[in-house]
């Protein structure tokens, strides 16, 4: 079968830290993550494309403010009394109902999680790449 695949890039940078993790990710530390968000289809629409860059990027808009500048933790995290719960800065909410409480914000997590956010807004999603570093990365997709 013959696709079409367009992606587009974003950047976020955040902290996170992993509860019950055995080693440096158990503390808390930043990155400046890459996003890649796909869609694939076997024809293009009348404007000669799949999707247009901008619906991409307008898709992802409210997705990246969830995330971006943000201190992402376990919401089981015993740190959270002392930073405030609900604080702007602090985002804890990865239960969509997809995942078991207590997840941990694993590039694995934050890459399903942005996968199932754009699909609930409609939007024809087929692979999302989260690159924690330059040399790391998790993709979430469903075949």
């Amino acid at each position: 079968m013959k696709m079409y695949e367009v992606s587009k890039e974003f950047e976020i940078d955040y902290a996170h830290r992993l509860l019950g993790y055995d080693g440096d990710c158990a503390r808390i530390h930043g990155h400046r993550a890459k996003i890649v968000v796909f869609a694939r289809g076997e024809e293009l629409n009348a404007e000669w494309m799949v999707v247009d860059f901008k619906d991409i990027k307008e898709a992802m808009e409210s997705i990246l403010n969830m995330f971006d500048h943000r201190l992402l933790v376990n919401q089981d995290d015993p740190i959270i009394p002392y930073l405030g719960k609900g604080e702007k800065f602090v985002f804890t909410d990865l239960t969509d109902g997809r995942h078991p409480k207590g997840i941990n914000p694993t590039a694995e997590v934050m890459a399903n999680t942005i996968f199932h956010a754009l699909e609930d807004k409609g939007f024809p999603v087929s692979r999302v790449e989260f690159w924690e570093t330059p040399g790391a990365k998790a993709a979430y997709y469903e075949d």
